[in-house]
């Protein structure tokens, strides 16, 4: 009975998705009036917090504001074209399985005000806080609404009633425990802001990491009156505490010159990421352009139009010098499966997820790619397919440059990968990003998704060929093969991953490097055997632009990606451009001073075959004869040397 009542409070905002077509217009007028309201509110609230009592020891009493009738536009819903949802008068349950804290004055008028931003960000389109609380419980909480509301009914009319619901906290206050929901959700939407998206253009969304400690999120906001303020306070120091490194004068960098415009923006706020007082971490070569000076924005949790404008300039961030990076030192021993690991595990295991079959790869190919491009790419995945097997099922989607032709493979993929999803989740995250691949990106990009919880599971990944800075096709076939054998690799890898779960622990999903990396070595030895690339071109670039990166970002090596903490890190220090470097190069070199020390077979098969029931660090260990801590100061070792001689290591 606690979830379902915690479901039904964040009800209120997980599903007001669903509230942003017809009732938009309503809903707009509505938050117009609602301004004039806000200081009479204000004084209600002052007068309702003097009058409170405590609640009795032996129960809660939650007595419903509303009797309303819903209407359902879900057009998935063929059973009725509205449903009668009368409330009861009370809900009862005992106050130790449910108990909420009071806000003081001043602090819940901070987050009736945020309240109040976010709830017209939601009715304007913006999606982002609600999915932020769809995510804090998952899909199990429509599934709780839905058994609470209409009895077991639907999902889909769950939450298309409850979208409806939202509406109602126009014309009242939110109570203390729904703001309380609303700061956890807050949170949480800060701590997953660069994990959402990531990976659209030009590698993988990891959809694993869209599931990390939801639940135990939320009960740390909601039902935390059991512990003392000492031992809340005592967890939070216990959670955060970093240590600033010793060493960290030692790197050798630009960040010695002279001449750099140290940019006066604290950047150690939530982590300790340097060792400067002031938390300047970050300035400007000399070589740096007025025009990124004058329009790169620093800022945490910038709204939608200046992250726009942060991606525009994106590339400012080569134009910056940084100070050494203060790394996280995590433990690295892979955690204990649960219950539901195991259980999720045995279920892929008896569905074939783990084995090759021999089910019919499916296409859908957006119709104004020529014909030329799309054999190209076909023959890629197979010639993958040829070396590592069959797994699936799977389907294939190619994205061309005609965004009038793209929604029917958005909707194909949806339907494919989330049949039993709100369809409004998929369409606005990896379906904006298929679109964003027909009319912004140029080309050449793709990303893999493993749909491990459908049942059946299934597997797909979605190419972008080639294409030019005017969303022309370059033909360049090659490159279109080598990006379908690096996707189908990650077909390959997620086969091997069978202990699943909403929190999967440490050392049972890959760390970024390991995923991307092995990738890039695949594509890269595949391709020269293949005659798509030159092998040696290909590691003389990316040994110099590692070389570079140490110069510019001293400090961070692939051991701080291994986690998504770390990754957050790193995000908050130099953005997006370092994560893509790390996973990338760092990670494509790392496999291919691997392969020097044992053999590519290793990195292909024996590596992934132990996987599966090791876990990555246990099957690293197993495969090449080293730990990974061991590994990481070898590899750093071999990345002072000169390029010279590591390009000599690499092809001797």
């Amino acid at each position: 009975m606690k979830h379902i009542l915690i479901a039904l409070a964040i009800s209120i905002f997980a599903s007001a998705c669903s509230s942003t077509g017809s009732n938009a217009e309503e809903s707009s007028q509505r938050i117009t009036d609602l301004q004039t309201q806000i200081e009479e509110l204000n004084i209600q609230l002052e007068e309702k917090v003097k009058e409170e009592t405590p609640v009795s020891s032996d129960e809660t009493v939650i007595t419903p504001t509303t009797t309303f009738s819903a209407e359902t536009n879900n057009e998935n819903s063929s059973e009725a074209d509205s449903i009668e949802i009368v409330e009861s008068d009370t809900i009862e349950t005992s106050t130790d399985s449910l108990e909420f804290e009071t806000i003081p004055l001043e602090d819940r008028d901070v987050l009736l005000d945020a309240f109040f931003q976010v709830r017209e960000e939601i009715f304007a389109g913006n999606l982002f806080f609600a999915d932020c609380a769809e995510g804090i419980l998952g899909e199990r909480a429509l599934e709780l609404i839905g058994e609470a509301v209409v009895d077991g009914g639907r999902f889909d009319w769950a939450e298309g009633i409850l979208g409806e619901r939202a509406l109602e906290l126009i014309d009242r206050s939110p109570t203390d425990n729904e703001l309380l929901l609303l700061e956890g959700c807050l949170d949480e939407a800060q701590r997953l802001d660069h994990e959402r998206h990531e990976g659209h253009e030009g590698h993988e969304g990891h959809e694993g990491h869209e599931d990390h400690e939801r639940e135990e999120i939320v009960e740390d906001g909601l039902n935390d009156q059991v512990k003392t303020q000492e031992e809340n306070e005592e967890t939070q120091i216990e959670k955060t505490e970093e240590v600033l490194q010793g060493n960290l004068a030692s790197f050798e960098g630009l960040w010695k010159s002279p001449e750099v415009e140290w940019i006066e923006f604290d950047f150690n706020t939530e982590y300790i990421l340097c060792d400067d007082p002031d938390g300047y971490c970050v300035g400007w070569a000399k070589e740096a352009t007025q025009d990124c000076k004058d329009n790169y924005l620093f800022k945490r949790n910038p709204t939608q139009e200046e992250q726009e404008k942060i991606w525009k300039y994106e590339r400012c961030v080569e134009q910056m010098v940084f100070k050494p990076f203060n790394p996280l030192v995590v433990d690295r021993t892979a955690s204990t499966l649960t219950s539901g690991q195991k259980d999720e595990g045995e279920r892929l295991k008896q569905a074939g997820w783990n084995e090759e079959t021999d089910t019919e790869i499916t296409f859908r190919v957006a119709s104004d790619i020529p014909e030329e491009i799309v054999e190209a790419s076909k023959d890629g995945m197979y010639k993958a397919i040829e070396l590592l097997g069959q797994y699936g099922p799977l389907r294939v989607y190619y994205v061309g440059n005609d965004v009038n032709v793209i929604d029917d493979l958005i909707q194909d993929f949806c339907d494919f990968n989330y049949p039993d999803r709100n369809p409004e989740y998929c369409q606005n995250d990896q379906g904006q990003g298929m679109r964003e691949m027909a009319y912004i990106y140029p080309g050449g990009n793709g990303f893999a998704q493993h749909s491990w919880h459908s049942d059946p599971p299934v597997q797909s990944f979605v190419h972008n060929p080639s294409a030019g800075e005017s969303n022309e096709f370059l033909y360049e076939t090659n490159f279109d093969r080598i990006v379908n054998a690096h996707e189908y690799f990650h077909i390959y890898q997620n086969a091997h991953k069978v202990y699943r779960g909403d929190d999967q622990g440490f050392g049972w999903d890959t760390s970024r490097w390991v995923e991307e990396g092995s990738a890039v070595y695949f594509e890269t030895y595949l391709g020269d055997q293949l005659g798509w690339i030159n092998r040696n071109q290909r590691l003389l670039e990316t040994l110099s632009t590692i070389a570079s990166f140490h110069n510019r970002f001293p400090g961070l090596s692939i051991k701080d990606v291994d986690t998504e903490e770390q990754v957050r890190r790193v995000s908050h220090y130099c953005f997006e451009v370092c994560i893509g470097n790390l996973q990338y190069e760092f990670g494509h070199i790392a496999f291919e001073l691997l392969a020097k020390r044992t053999s590519p077979e290793a990195i292909i098969f024996d590596f992934w075959d132990h996987f599966t029931e090791e876990g990555w660090v246990k099957a690293f260990e197993t495969a090449f004869s080293i730990t990974v801590e061991g590994f990481y100061q070898e590899y750093e070792e071999f990345l002072k040397r000169p390029i010279e001689e590591q390009f000599d290591v690499l092809t001797g």
